[in-house]
């Protein structure tokens, strides 16, 4: 059976090259369930309007795998906070921006709960770069340490955007499909 697969994207929403549409468009095509919104006010978003989505489409859509990227991350942080029974199959975080550097368009988002995650999915990929200008290196590596997960960190990536040469992603594809 296919997972129901929901993406969320980061602050400014993606554009048609970013990796999670091409996600949302290979899963697609693949039969997966996917929910891949466009979440209010992407250029200025506030945290009680984006939980509302993500409520709204655990209700409604029940997903199985979360793949989030930047401040996608931050809000499932926050819904993980606010719902302890909340727990997936699979849980992908990708380049989270620094949980100590307020984002000014994204101030409702800080301070960011800091949680242990292990226990929140069968399987956890945590995918940080090592020149994330978003995240600097010291401080993912202390989100490492805060959510209890090892980053399977990409050297000279960038915020693993278009800009960094991240259009078609098979290996994220191939890990919302895999069962391991």
């Amino acid at each position: 059976m296919l997972p129901r697969t929901l993406i969320l994207h980061g602050l400014y929403g993606n554009t048609a090259d970013h990796w999670q549409t091409l996600l949302d468009q290979d899963l697609k095509r693949l039969g997966v369930p996917v929910a891949y919104p466009e979440l209010p006010g992407k250029d200025a978003p506030v945290l009680v309007e984006w939980l509302a989505v993500f409520d709204n489409l655990m209700d409604v859509f029940r997903p199985e795998v979360l793949v989030c990227h930047s401040l996608g991350v931050l809000l499932t942080l926050h819904a993980l906070t606010r719902n302890p029974s909340l727990v997936f199959q699979k849980i992908a975080l990708v380049a989270p921006p620094a949980f100590n550097q307020p984002i000014e368009e994204a101030a409702t988002f800080f301070p960011v709960p800091e949680i242990k995650v292990a226990d929140r999915a069968r399987e956890l990929l945590l995918v940080a770069s090592d020149n994330d200008p978003w995240c600097p290196l010291a401080e993912s590596r202390r989100i490492e340490t805060v959510l209890g997960v090892m980053a399977k960190r990409l050297p000279g990536k960038g915020h693993i955007n278009p800009e960094a040469g991240f259009g078609p992603w098979s290996d994220m594809t191939e890990w919302v499909l895999s069962d391991r």
